[in-house]
């Protein structure tokens, strides 16, 4: 295990983007880290993915669509499962969150005059191949 000492936060920073290796910092030290599986490696990128992308899309992503004063409607679409989320904005500027999650529901979307059958949007996905 290589340690590398006394290293402020922007110097690990600048070390570790020119790094050919990953590392770890602690308390200004430097820790190579030890190489790690693919299956290690998928499930980081899967977790990652599942924690990160719904927290964007409900978080920040929507406070930031939400000032959109014209913005009538956020639609948010799994893609793990049947599952489609419309937030729709109140006289009040309130938001109204509706969710469908069956295949025979017919998805309503006034604001841009539009009609979207589940079944239809979720053809050809086949969610079993998601599952690891």
């Amino acid at each position: 295990m290589s340690i590398t000492l006394g290293l402020t936060p922007q110097q690990y920073i600048e070390l570790e983007r020119a790094a050919e290796f990953r590392s770890e910092f602690c308390d200004g030290a430097m820790f190579l880290k030890s190489g790690s599986s693919w299956a290690h490696n998928v499930l980081v990128c899967n977790l990652t993915g599942m924690l990160h992308r719904p927290l964007l899309d409900r978080g920040r992503k929507f406070e930031q669509y939400r000032a959109i004063p014209t913005l009538a409607q956020y639609v948010l679409i799994s893609q793990d499962r049947v599952n489609v989320e419309v937030f729709t904005r109140q006289a009040n500027d309130a938001w109204l969150m509706t969710e469908a999650s069956e295949l025979s529901v017919v998805v309503e979307l006034p604001s841009i005059k539009c009609s979207i059958p589940l079944a239809e949007l979720y053809e050809g996905v086949d969610f079993t191949r998601l599952q690891i």
